[in-house]
């Protein structure tokens, strides 16, 4: 069926339009005019210059692109209502010039005036095929243009389009999708016509408002212009497990091309978590509270500089004691042992406490903490802690069965610290006060020595304003470097970082003390023991090849030792080995026979001078004494002498 009605280019009209297509440059349509035909409906003819019967010519209203079909124009012409009495069957198009460029026939419609009693505004549109809209400018003058209610309607939508605040969405993605079909999203299940808030795709510039095809999903007339995603833009969710009854926010900022730009959402409100109460929290960069939890653990708290020690709290027990000694053995490393609370030590014997008699007072009970050492050496520790009236004992076990005596770390009769002048003389706990050091032989060396593990050591430990405090520590497993041949070393031990350090250096019997009370390797170390730095052996090399010559000197807060002689004239010596040169005073004296003395010389102090060249005073090795009697004429004779001396540290 041949169409009756339609529009067509002018010849002039082809030839500038394409002229506007070759010179990339633009045909400017200004007006629009409407004719009787002359009394009949025309056939356009492509060589009309003017319309067969023109009444009306104006300014346009509106000109555009179909938006349904990109290669129509649409152009608009409104008649006021007093204009007319005329009948319309043709219409035309006039660029700029005056010149006709297209031209259309229209069914018959009669135009009234005002005065004939029957007035209206007519709106006509002529929509018009063009190869190429693109060489047409749609400009208008807006001093013409008369608002159609399909005008305002367009008008309004645009611009309630490019606000910042859309309308809802159904639902938000929770991932990225394929933006096509009725998929299930955040738990529901969508339909057509839906509108969603894509935000999570892997090019962000896909992501925006669409609404739900069953095909390939289109952008949201309200979103799907560059100028119609703003900054700022807030789109609401109704529904979803995840995003339902939340507010999003585009947070991209700057221009927007839209398909171009990345477009990055946020919420900026909604349910972030499930309500309660939490000890630790995470907050976003507004501020909000975004989750929380409640952790057991230093770690869970993000701690990285507490304790290293794992199970701390996980079995603390108070064990509630009668009197102040009890028997037992630890039976509970981390992870063993019973549950929490109270137990009797006479019904719960594997879980007793040791602890000495201590005299009076109440015991109010033994707390044991457990702990399992972050260095993964599989050492399990245990201590154990109580106190009776104003006096605070430990305990502890390492990987065993046995629980270590209890010592005493707090009295309030005692200071933390004390001066040096106040503390007691450095004690070796075995039975003779001394260490024993192993010798052994280095090839090409001078030998070295060692000592054991395990041994005690009451010892005096710096604390600030030269004030100390007393330690007992446990030795460790020591071997010296190999030593030098034909040196004499001596072999000392010291509190370092609250380990007791064994460390040997060379020197001499006539070093002194360095006002430091403490020395270290490399230093000389030939002085008595002090109450912070404690002489353990003499060590003196030979030849290489062979083992050093070791002499072991004792240490306890009191030494003593006495010894007598019956003699004549002559030295006498008893051997001490002490860690300090003793004071020697005469108990007691006499004659031992009857011949006749005119005096008595028994020298044994090692103070004062050097008047007796052939012994008679003692050091850290040996207490010496020298015994004299003198005949009537001054020389020594053949006297005896009966003399008793005591040593005293």
């Amino acid at each position: 069926m041949s169409q009756t009605y339609y529009a067509i280019l002018t010849a002039i009209g082809e030839a500038k339009l394409a002229n506007a297509a070759a010179l990339n440059t633009t045909l400017k349509i200004a007006k629009m005019a409407v004719g009787d035909g002359g009394g009949a409906v025309p056939t356009p003819n492509r060589t009309q210059t003017a319309l067969v019967g023109e009444w009306y010519r104006a300014g346009l209203n509106t000109l555009k692109v179909d938006p349904s079909n990109t290669s129509q124009i649409i152009a608009e012409l409104v008649i006021p209502e007093a204009t007319g009495g005329n009948w319309i069957r043709e219409m035309g198009l006039y660029d700029v010039d005056g010149n006709l460029i297209a031209v259309a026939n229209t069914p018959p419609s009669y135009k009234p005036q005002l005065a004939e009693g029957s007035g209206r505004t007519q709106v006509l549109r002529m929509v018009l095929v063009v190869t190429s809209t693109i060489a047409v400018e749609l400009k208008i003058d807006p001093a013409v243009i008369l608002a159609t209610r399909q005008y305002v309607d367009e008008a309004i939508t645009a611009a309630i389009n490019t606000l910042d605040s859309k309308q809802s969405v159904r639902v938000a993605t929770v991932g990225p999708i394929a933006l096509n079909g009725t998929p299930s999203v955040d738990g529901i299940a969508l339909v057509v016509g839906d509108r969603i808030l894509v935000k999570d795709q892997a090019a962000g510039a896909a992501n925006g408002i669409y609404v739900v095809a069953a095909g390939a999903w289109p952008r949201a007339a309200d979103a799907n212009a560059s100028l119609e995603v703003t900054p700022g833009m807030l789109i609401p969710v109704e529904v979803g497990n995840t995003n339902g009854d939340s507010l999003w926010q585009l947070v991209t900022d700057g221009a927007i091309t839209l398909g171009e730009t990345t477009l990055a959402f946020e919420m900026v409100g909604g349910i972030v978590g499930a309500a309660g109460t939490y000890r630790s929290v995470t907050v976003d960069r507004r501020g909000r509270v975004i989750g929380g939890t409640n952790p057991t653990t230093i770690a869970g708290y993000g701690i990285v500089d507490g304790p290293q020690a794992y199970g701390i709290g996980r079995h603390v027990d108070w064990r509630e004691v009668s009197g102040v000694s009890i028997t037992g053995a630890p039976s509970s490393f981390y992870g063993r042992g019973t549950a929490h609370g109270f137990a009797n030590g006479a019904t719960d014997g594997n879980r007793a406490l040791a602890i000495p008699a201590l005299g009076t007072g109440t015991v109010y009970g033994a707390l044991t903490v457990h702990a399992q050492w972050a260095d993964n050496s599989g050492l399990s520790t245990v201590i154990r802690e109580f106190r009776t009236g104003t006096r605070i004992f430990i305990s502890a076990a390492a990987s065993a069965t046995t629980w270590s005596s209890w010592v005493e770390v707090f009295t309030s009769g005692n200071p933390e610290g004390l001066p040096y002048a106040a503390l007691p003389f450095p004690t070796v706990d075995t039975h003779d006060g001394r260490i024993a050091v192993t010798a052994t032989v280095v090839s090409g060396n001078g030998g070295r020595v060692s000592i054991p593990s395990g041994v005690k050591i009451a010892l005096g430990e710096e604390l600030p304003g030269n004030t100390a405090r007393v330690r007992t520590l446990a030795t460790p497993a020591w071997n010296s470097d190999a030593l030098a041949e034909n040196k004499t070393y001596f072999l000392r031990a010291n509190i370092q970082n609250g380990a007791l350090t064994p460390y040997i250096s060379t020197g001499s019997d006539t070093d002194s003390a360095p006002q430091s009370l403490k020395t270290q390797a490399g230093q000389p170390a030939g002085y008595d023991s002090t109450v912070l730095d404690v002489l353990l052996a003499k060590v003196v090399t030979g030849a290489a090849g062979s083992a050093p010559t070791v002499i072991a000197l004792a240490n306890k807060a009191k030494l003593e030792a006495a010894a007598y002689w019956v003699g004549a004239s002559g030295s006498y010596s008893l051997t001490l080995n002490w860690a300090r040169s003793p004071k020697a005073t005469v108990a007691s004296f006499a004659d031992y026979d009857d011949n006749s003395k005119s005096d008595y010389t028994i020298a044994a102090d090692n103070t004062g001078p050097d008047s007796i060249p052939t012994g008679g005073y003692s050091d850290r090795y040996a207490g010496r004494v020298y015994i004299a009697a003198y005949i009537p004429t001054g020389n020594p004779g053949p006297g005896k002498i009966n003399a008793r001396v005591r040593w005293e540290a």
